[in-house]
């Protein structure tokens, strides 16, 4: 596609191509035209973390993993965050790199060091609070790039986006979630 196209609605066909290829994401019929989010300055965060390639649902058995370690370690107090390091509107969901981490609200002693860390960079973002079930993310994901962030006045920047977990889809029984995106942004 020409660069004219793309800019003339070319992106939006090109991530519709991409939510087709997750049968959750297409079964989705969240509405977030009462959204708006909140604007905040974030610190940077310190987190444990493992990397899974792919934004499909074998992000579930990393979770798993990511449970596995922190009840290994006896972890009482901590926040669960997912990175996302590529746009799973513009990339291929099977060549995403999601990561999901453990954020400690305490300094404790580790039984298990086995997991490497990485500093979340801080920075202005805008915050989108969301309750749904898995696809709905993806979603909310297209809508935030392609219809708020055109329309707000913000770019958005290198930084990559994540997410806060207030309750786990992957780890709920009933497989719904709780949780706040945050996107990077800059004042244009």
């Amino acid at each position: 596609m020409s660069p004219k196209e793309w800019k003339n609605g070319g992106y939006k066909e090109y991530s519709n191509e991409i939510i087709k290829q997750s049968k959750f994401a297409m079964k989705s019929k969240a509405s977030f035209d009462n959204i708006t989010p909140t604007i905040v300055k974030m610190k940077a965060i310190e987190s444990y973390y493992i990397r899974n390639r792919g934004y499909n649902k074998n992000i579930e058995e990393t979770w798993q993993k990511l449970q596995t370690w922190i009840y290994t370690n006896d972890i009482k107090s901590y926040k669960q965050m997912a990175l996302h390091h590529d746009n799973p509107i513009i990339t291929p969901l099977e060549d995403c790199q999601y990561i999901a981490i453990a954020v400690l609200d305490e300094n404790e002693e580790l039984k298990d060091l086995s997991l490497p860390t990485l500093d979340i960079p801080k920075g202005i973002y805008a915050k989108f609070s969301l309750s749904g079930k898995y696809g709905d993310v993806i979603k909310l994901i297209q809508w935030v790039y392609h219809y708020w962030l055109i329309d707000s006045g913000y770019e958005t920047t290198t930084n990559p986006s994540y997410t806060i977990y207030h309750k786990n889809h992957f780890l709920s029984d009933d497989e719904e979630f709780v949780l706040d995106y945050y996107l990077p942004i800059k004042y244009v």
